[in-house]
């Protein structure tokens, strides 16, 4: 019996054994690599490295260009605040004293409609006068004619 008891748990290791060492040494593979695949592998790290390092000073490069065209837009920015605002004050200003002009010109249009108006008074009151003094100077010529003509008629008698 005993012999049966310990072929039982050397059995049961036995059967367990093959199932159980797969995945111990699925655990920790191990592969063997040949000098020339090592070389390769070192060469495409070190290359890899300095492409790495290589695009990294590219970004800081591009970091600093950027930092340069922020500063430079800013600076371009502010420029065209204040060309902006020079500018609006110099429309403003040119409006008030295109407005100012405005209320000139209009002052004087309402001058020269006054002075054509009393002008044509002047011009309707001087045909007026025109005609009475050519009105005036018939009558005395007609009088002094008639009065020559009368002491004419006068002196034969």
């Amino acid at each position: 019996m005993c012999k049966k008891l310990f072929s039982l748990p050397v059995f049961a290791l036995l059967f367990c054994l093959p199932s159980v060492a797969p995945a111990a040494q699925e655990a920790g593979r191990w592969f063997l690599i040949s000098d020339a695949e090592l070389t390769a592998i070192e060469r495409y790290r070190e290359k890899s490295e300095t492409d790495r390092a290589s695009w990294l000073l590219r970004v800081q490069g591009l970091k600093a260009e950027s930092t340069s065209l922020n500063a430079r837009l800013a600076a371009e920015r502010e420029a065209t605040a204040r060309l902006e605002k020079s500018f609006n004050e110099l429309e403003t200003d040119r409006l008030i004293r295109l407005s100012s002009k405005d209320a000139e010109i209009s002052t004087l249009e309402n001058k020269l409609a006054a002075a054509k108006l009393e002008a044509q008074k002047y011009k309707g009151n001087a045909k007026t006068r025109l005609v009475i003094i050519v009105s005036l100077v018939t009558a005395i010529v007609a009088y002094i004619a008639f009065r020559i003509m009368r002491i004419s008629h006068l002196g034969p008698l």
